[in-house]
């Protein structure tokens, strides 16, 4: 009896989001892709309060403003742009509407660099000509510690 109850507990699954899920399945994206996109699809016409076939391009502009300025990083934000543009392009089949939706470049980050009194220091610390050789040969080369 307890099942019944938790049967008649579950949300019924909108249309547009049944066939996003088929979708999403026929291309086989994973579960968890899955799941953040529909996560990510729901919160935007949360946001509106309207249905998504009633959205401008504006409208998508307005949200990813909205997502940066409220300090997303940048990689969630981008997840949540491709997800709209499944949902835009191969649910709604609406290209145009997600044009100027673009992804926020992350700038990479340069490595940290030794100087040379530090590189010294490290090479000094053994006492085996051998290893001394190979720290040398390691830095001269710029491998990286992952490289050697």
């Amino acid at each position: 009896m307890n099942t019944s109850k938790q049967l008649h507990a579950i949300e019924p699954i909108s249309p547009l989001r049944q066939r996003m899920i088929d979708d999403m399945s026929m291309r086989r994206l994973n579960a968890s892709t899955q799941s953040d996109y529909l996560r990510h699809v729901k919160r935007f016409p949360e946001f509106f309060g309207h249905s998504p076939h009633k959205t401008t391009t504006e409208n998508l502009r307005q949200y990813q403003l909205h997502l940066v300025s409220s300090g997303i990083k940048s990689p969630f934000i981008n997840a949540v742009i491709t997800a709209l543009r499944f949902l835009f392009t191969v649910k709604l089949d609406r290209q145009e509407a997600v044009k100027k939706l673009c992804p926020i470049h992350e700038p990479r980050r340069l490595p940290e660099v030794l100087s040379p009194e530090e590189i010294t220091r490290v090479i000094n610390t053994t006492c085996a000509f051998k290893y001394k050789t190979v720290l040398s040969v390691a830095y001269g080369t710029g491998l990286r510690a992952n490289e050697t």
